[in-house]
């Protein structure tokens, strides 16, 4: 009996390993079809394990399909054991005998106490620790009994004296054996921090995990650049991210709410903090230098920053969604700052908050208003101040809200899908102008214009700029799209892919807020990059920092290797214009010259220029 129930064992050995395997090609699936598939891997292991049975009787075996089905419910959810017994009910009904009803009833049990389980990790939000997993075996050996005593009287004795024990020691230990060894790489399929919610689900749980505690923290957090190391180096490796985080957090902070919301956004709640030794920002600086520290995932260390906002009260019973509301907006005042920012939320933060709602509503229909505008700043030659052409701005009047920064509309319009519709525009208008307006005027000028992430990734932009290109009539080499370090991360191989085809049109490309990203010359190699723009950063204080000048000086220094040219932003006095003539930086642009014009005053600023006896055109 031992030995062939260890060889049923041994069966379900080889399939860990193949499970394993193929989880490499299941990672990328859809949620819902990594449910599935979960449910035929441990059905088809399941059929193959009623091939090498113990025999109680004529047409009553012994296996361990129990096990097999209550794990795929562990794993798969209910659509994983729907399948999976479906599959071995299918396996059982094909070799008939008196023991298909029991055999059909204690997989459909065994699925039951999965799902039970399953249901358990959940609501706590944690694994299954090595007790529990071994009651859960013995609940699948117990359950058979009943099922058992509806064959005759003699089998059931028989299945009794010989089968039972051996069944009772065993299943614990296949289950134990089972989450021991699936946990390190097919588990995570399963694991409750992997699973997306949305917010609603996330304020029920929070009530649950922190209601009626005096004094709560709710954190709303993102991993920065997580989407990048995904595309990087595969959603494997950020699954183990995500993973090793989440046992850190709990090994160093006890066992805090931690609630998955997006791709790299979790949620996390601290409770009781009226007990904590310290105050809250010291415990949060704490928490995040812990989850800051290297992590090693699959030979390689990968160094992680987190962005978050924090929000502090009772969580009473009306009050957790707001808390949670307040956390999401102190998350996106810490973006603003940048990456590896925490910020507590402030009352004077929902002003904010009301004003980033009113611009969101408003920018949807700003177009079809005739609410947005173009301006166009020049840009010009260091040496002999000749002008070289133009880059496209937009701006927005609001009629209520007045003049709307871009920095405000921009980013919100990259959230909610209108700056596909904005930046069309845009490149459309200047198109336009710089055909009709500005090449009669100055036929070897160029007209840059700024393109966004959310652009560059859609997979119909190259086909939008041959159309707009077409039907303006504008020749590809008089344009220049400029592009940002942090946009290019955005979508590495669609956008080398879309910048590649718009190149061979002769169309020209920017590296735009250069020095302000982590990995330029990667960027400067991996792309068609034709010229680089240096963040006006640090171009403020050339004359009043000597470490920003040898800075300066270096990125200048850098770009020339490259055999790129340069164009300096932010331009405003005469001795940073020195200073850049002396490092041969090759454009400028900025107040010094002239402020960001609107588009119907070019031709006549242009006329202005031509005017001027000391001003040519150049390319």
């Amino acid at each position: 009996m031992f030995l062939n129930l260890l060889r049923n064992a041994a069966d379900i050995g080889f399939f860990i390993f193949l499970a394993n395997y193929m989880r490499r090609y299941m990672v990328h699936l859809h949620c819902t079809i990594k449910l599935w598939a979960c449910g035929l891997l441990f059905g088809l292991a399941g059929i193959v394990s009623m091939q090498y049975p113990v025999i109680v009787s004529d047409g009553v075996i012994v296996d361990l399909r129990a096990v097999l089905v209550a794990m795929a419910a562990l794993y798969g959810g209910t659509r994983g054991a729907l399948l999976a017994v479906l599959l071995v009910a299918a396996g059982r009904y094909y070799l008939e005998g008196a023991g298909f009803i029991p055999g059909v009833g204690t997989v459909m049990t065994a699925a039951l106490l999965g799902l039970l389980a399953r249901w358990y990790e959940h609501r706590n939000n944690r694994r299954l620790s090595n007790l529990p997993l071994l009651g859960l075996g013995f609940l699948l050996a117990l359950q058979m009994l009943p099922w058992m005593m509806m064959l005759p009287g003699h089998i059931f004795l028989k299945y009794l004296q010989d089968y039972a024990l051996p069944v009772f020691i065993l299943y614990p230990l296949t289950v134990l054996l089972f989450c021991h060894v699936m946990a390190g790489e097919f588990r995570v399929l399963s694991h409750p921090f992997l699973e997306i919610t949305n917010l609603k689900n996330i304020s029920t749980e929070l009530q649950r995990y922190a209601g009626g505690s005096s004094r709560t923290a709710v954190a709303f957090a993102q991993i920065d650049n997580f989407k990048n190391l995904n595309h990087l180096y595969g959603y494997a490796l950020g699954e183990q991210l995500l993973i090793q985080m989440y046992d850190r957090i709990r090994a160093r902070f006890g066992e805090p709410l931690l609630v998955r919301y997006g791709m790299g956004e979790f949620v996390m709640c601290l409770k009781n903090l009226d007990n904590m030794s310290e105050n809250l920002k010291c415990e949060l600086k704490k928490i995040k230098q812990e989850l800051m520290q290297p992590y090693r995932v699959h030979g390689m260390e990968i160094n992680l920053t987190l962005t978050a906002g924090v929000a502090v009260g009772a969580a009473k019973k009306d009050a957790v969604e707001t808390m949670l509301r307040q956390a999401e907006t102190a998350l996106h005042e810490a973006r603003k700052k940048g990456q590896n920012h925490t910020i507590m939320y402030e009352p004077s933060m929902a002003d904010k908050s009301v004003h980033f709602s009113q611009i969101q509503e408003a920018l949807r229909s700003a177009l079809a208003r005739g609410e947005i505008s173009l301006h166009l700043q020049p840009q010009f030659n260091t040496d002999t101040s000749r002008l070289r052409g133009f880059e496209a701005l937009v701006r927005w009047n609001h009629p209520r809200l007045g003049p709307v920064s871009p920095a405000d509309f921009i980013p919100i319009a990259e959230q909610n899908g209108t700056i596909i519709e904005i930046g069309e525009w845009v490149l459309r208008q200047a198109c336009e102008i710089h055909l009709k307006e500005l090449l009669p005027l100055f036929p070897e000028s160029l007209m840059s214009v700024n393109i966004s992430a959310v652009q560059l990734g859609d997979p119909d932009f190259a086909a939008g700029v041959v159309r707009i290109l077409n039907e303006t009539g504008l020749p590809p080499d008089r344009l220049e799209l400029e592009i940002t370090e942090s946009g290019l991360m955005a979508s590495v191989e669609s956008a080398a892919e879309t910048m590649s085809q718009l190149e061979k049109l002769g169309i020209r490309f920017a590296l735009d807020d250069f020095g302000t990203g982590y990995s330029s010359l990667n960027y400067l190699q991996k792309f068609p990059i034709h010229l680089v723009k240096i963040d006006k950063s640090f171009i403020h204080d050339l004359n009043g920092r000597q470490s920003k000048s040898r800075m300066t000086e270096s990125i200048i220094n850098f770009v020339h290797m490259l055999n790129l040219p340069v164009v300096a932003e932010g331009l405003e006095t005469d001795e940073q214009l020195t200073l850049l003539r002396d490092w041969r930086c090759d454009f400028v642009q900025g107040y010094l010259f002239s402020r960001p014009i609107p588009a119907g005053e070019a031709p006549a600023y242009v006329r202005s220029i031509l005017n001027q006896p000391s001003t040519v055109v150049t390319p």
